[in-house]
């Protein structure tokens, strides 16, 4: 297995890139932040395993964190599901730090606050923007490289499809993703991985990340579909009660 990981070239390949007249991309899907994405991905497969039951295990493992309310497991979940896209992922776990992370150097950060706990019948709260929008200052004092970061959001994961009409004013540049869609996101990257994973050694090794970026453009997991997805989901704009 180190002898296949050796010998596989996970350079960044941006400059050099020739795509196979099979993968079906158009220019301005191949972007930076979508490449390096792919190379994370190929970098993922490789050290989960091209043979073997530990790709498994940790398909598995990951799965039952994105699928737990627990606070703490599901937020191991979200840091599972970062790696998962191709994003450096973490979880800072400090008091009034976020739940989540995701960053792509510099040029593209989304910020979590997860509520896996909530029930669906609530709102979102004053409270919940609040605290979310506090995180934009944390992010700006707790990642050096805040202030050049072209992109930055921050999204709320929460059952709740409502919010409290009096939370409205403390809604801006709040963002929202369903629970349920991030465990839609997890079954399809998990799919992606498995298909990528069992054909890998047909392909050439030139051929990979563009079959990686491939699969994950036409499933929509590429981080530029993500954030058309964010954008389209702002606070403002939920049902009020």
């Amino acid at each position: 297995m180190n002898d296949l990981k050796n010998c596989i070239n996970t350079t960044s390949w941006f400059s050099d890139v020739v795509l196979p007249s099979e993968i079906n991309i158009k220019n301005n899907e191949l972007n930076p932040i979508n490449i390096n994405s792919a190379e994370i991905i190929q970098e993922n497969i490789i050290g989960y395993g091209l043979t073997g039951k530990n790709f498994d295990k940790h398909m598995d493992e990951m799965k039952e964190c994105v699928c737990n309310d627990n606070s703490n497991r599901f937020e191991h979940g979200l840091e599972y599901l970062g790696n998962l896209l191709g994003f450096i992922s973490n979880r800072p776990n400090k008091k009034s730090s976020p739940d989540c992370i995701w960053q792509i150097k510099d040029s593209l950060l989304i910020i979590f606050e997860a509520k896996s706990e909530e029930n669906e019948e609530g709102a979102i709260s004053v409270r919940t923007c609040r605290e979310s929008k506090g995180h934009y200052d944390w992010a700006q004092s707790n990642i050096p490289s805040f202030d050049r970061i072209n992109k930055k959001y921050v999204v709320i994961v929460t059952p709740r499809t409502k919010i409290d009409e009096l939370a409205l004013p403390h809604s801006d540049n709040l963002y929202f993703i369903h629970i349920s869609h991030i465990r839609n996101i997890f079954e399809n990257i998990s799919r992606v991985y498995r298909r990528i994973r069992s054909q890998y050694i047909t392909y050439k090794e030139e051929e990979i990340q563009s079959k990686i970026l491939e699969e994950l453009i036409s499933k929509k997991l590429d981080p530029e579909s993500l954030i058309e997805e964010i954008e389209s989901a702002p606070l403002k704009k939920m049902p009020q009660i």
